[in-house]
């Protein structure tokens, strides 16, 4: 293990203005300290820590702003809470931790290459399943509502995937919620406590939700083995072009998603997706939103494989089809929009600042 990312003690005259239930990680040239609520996380540099050591009131205050000073009054708990980044909801360390608690029960085995090895067979093997001649459901509406809960339903696995193993390697989990991420409606996991684990376990969980798909898709695959049933073979071949969509889009390094945190966690450099200073790491961020907008167009294409078939009959079937057909058509073109506009905000101003 690189010796720049253990768990680091600050420095006494730092310590002594912060709260008991602090921690934090040196990664390279920057120091990353989790608050006592296990989820705020603040990165300082040299010069900010220099001014804590000092006693600077600035740097104190907005530490303590931040909840990180013991005389900081502590956040409000909410089950339920309305946020900047969307709709929050806690609780989630208790469903994790079920899970979590049954893994441990069992062999110890190396779960995240079995989970490998599961996930890349059945995205594989869903693409061979016969649906035989019939199809999933005989209502067009329907089974478009069915393409789309499975949609949803695989991306809340994919977050499942994320907080599992921050939970496995004793970290808190953050709130859950529902936003928007460059314009599409998403689900996430607060995964900030993640900074404090090693790099390797950081590349595991960066990995964890495509993993966690892929594994799902290998459950279906079996209840269309087990049953034969051609609309189970249907479905299970439908999440198959979904999860590969997933791989397409997370596991590449663009779009601030996981494969730019896995390269960030592979190179210990979290800059690269929280920002700094230096030519190479904006012209990382340009590139990354630049490859986003083919990897995203890639992605629409698969995405449109599921719907061609749909787009006729649903619009043949008046308001309530043509408001299916929107629903899940219109997300993926606003964020396409967006997209436009953030890449070429962020590439202009680079080149501004070069």
């Amino acid at each position: 293990m690189n010796s720049t990312t253990e768990t680091v003690g600050l420095p006494p005259s730092v310590r002594a203005h912060l709260h008991t239930g602090v921690r934090a990680r040196r990664i390279r040239d920057l120091t990353y300290v989790l608050g006592p609520d296990g989820v705020t996380c603040v990165a300082l540099d040299d010069d900010r820590l220099a001014a804590l050591a000092a006693g600077d009131a600035e740097a104190i205050d907005e530490l303590r702003r931040a909840g990180f000073t013991p005389d900081a009054e502590p956040p409000e708990p909410r089950r339920v809470a309305l946020t900047r980044d969307g709709i929050e909801v806690g609780g989630l360390d208790r469903v994790v931790g079920t899970i979590a608690d049954i893994a441990r029960r069992g062999a110890r085995l190396p779960w995240g290459v079995l989970a490998a090895v599961v996930a890349i067979t059945a995205v594989a093997g869903s693409f061979l399943l016969d649906p035989g001649s019939g199809s999933a459901t005989r209502s067009v509406v329907l089974g478009a509502l069915v393409l789309l809960l499975l949609d949803h339903a695989l991306l809340v696995v994919h977050e499942l995937g994320h907080a599992l193993v921050l939970h496995w390697h004793g970290e808190r989990i953050g709130r859950a919620g529902f936003g928007l991420h460059w314009g599409m409606p998403c689900f996430y996991v607060d995964a900030t406590a993640a900074l404090m684990l090693p790099k390797r376990a950081r590349a595991w969980q960066a990995v964890a939700g495509v993993l966690a798909e892929g594994v799902a898709v290998a459950g279906l695959a079996t209840i269309a083995l087990v049953s034969g049933s051609d609309a189970m073979a249907v479905v299970t071949a439908q999440a198959g072009v979904l999860v590969l969509s997933s791989l397409l889009v997370n596991l590449v390094p663009a779009l601030d998603l996981d494969g730019a945190w896995l390269l960030a966690d592979l190179l210990d450099r979290p800059q690269l997706i929280h920002g700094g200073a230096g030519r190479a790491v904006r012209a990382y961020r340009a590139l990354n939103g630049l490859i986003g907008l083919v990897v995203l167009g890639l992605s629409v294409l698969l995405w449109a494989s599921l719907w061609s078939d749909l787009v006729r009959p649903l619009w043949a079937e008046g308001p309530l089809g043509i408001g299916v057909l929107a629903v899940a058509v219109v997300p993926m073109a606003a964020g396409v929009v967006v997209n436009v506009i953030v890449v070429i905000s962020r590439r202009s101003t680079s080149e501004r600042s070069a």
